[in-house]
């Protein structure tokens, strides 16, 4: 039961201060929900021991930003009682330049969570509050003492595109699915999604992509132990042409007639997604009783 539940602040004294009034994360009953982290200590920008300054054997410029984000979420996870192994969702917001550098971020991520990654969701950002940062990471975990064990979620029919991360996982009565795409085992369109160019008004592609993502949804919900649509209770779509709005929200709306989920809908032309024609992602979180 969730009565004695209490919301504890996290304010640790090993990373960076921000100049603005937020906690570094949040612990409530067996949850700990961090603040999104920049590879900045808020001085200069993108932390001098963050940045290659050009220098080849240092690496690649997102590759230590990654890593010095994960470090810093490592220490309040650890203040919070909880640590980097026991995260179940990510959320990854990344500029033009991060996401044409998406392998490289990825191979951070595999030091890091070479195992039972968690739930991860890849979506455009124009630009970060810091200057020339390339990627902000928020994550949720579970705490050390909290009782509930991560469970990664395969399911049947959904593809596993080349990135380092599940379909979902689970923790507890939560699910955390993975960045919502239209994309095959190789990382590409899937071909039911695709518009045959001679005959592009016949064809609406936001509503395949649409179709694609929430047919792959039901199948990992089903997958984690739930029922289907209705156990949906979060949607974030992140769209990089806003004139699909309503298409997609039609197409959205129609396994959802009554009570359907919260939504928040954003839209960024600038920055590409990590799959070649793809124009949505959606972030879906799902409630398992």
């Amino acid at each position: 039961k969730s009565s004695g539940w209490k919301k504890e602040v996290i304010r640790s004294s090993s990373v960076p201060v921000p100049p603005f009034r937020y906690s570094d994360a949040i612990r409530t009953g067996p949850y700990v929900f961090c603040s999104g982290a920049l590879a900045t200590d808020w001085v200069h920008g993108v932390a001098p021991s963050a940045r290659t300054n050009g220098e080849l054997r240092l690496g690649n410029d997102i590759e230590k930003q990654t890593r010095f984000i994960l470090d810093q979420l490592d220490k309040v996870l650890e203040e919070a009682g909880s640590s980097l192994d026991l995260s179940v969702k990510a959320q990854v917001y990344l500029t033009a330049e991060g996401m044409r550098q998406i392998s490289k971020f990825d191979e951070v991520w595999k030091e890091y969570f070479p195992k039972n990654p968690p739930a991860r969701c890849l979506t455009p950002a124009a630009w970060l509050v810091s200057k020339d940062c390339m990627v902000e990471i928020n994550l949720v975990a579970v705490t050390k003492d909290g009782g509930i064990k991560p469970q990664v979620i395969k399911a049947k029919g959904v593809p596993k595109w080349p990135l380092h991360e599940p379909h979902a996982v689970r923790a507890g009565n939560l699910l955390f699915l993975s960045t919502g795409i239209a994309a095959d085992n190789k990382g590409d369109m899937p071909r039911e999604c695709r518009i045959n160019p001679n005959y592009p008004w016949y064809e609406k592609g936001i509503r395949k992509q649409t179709e694609f993502i929430l047919g792959n949804a039901e199948k990992i919900v089903k997958a984690a132990g739930g029922s289907g649509y209705e156990n949906i209770i979060r949607r974030q779509a992140f769209h990089s042409n806003f004139d699909e709005f309503i298409l997609c929200f039609e197409t959205w709306r129609a396994p959802f007639p009554h009570d359907p989920p919260v939504s928040t809908t954003i839209e960024d032309s600038t920055v590409p997604l990590p799959v070649p024609g793809a124009t949505l992602v959606l972030d879906l979180w799902a409630y398992i009783p």
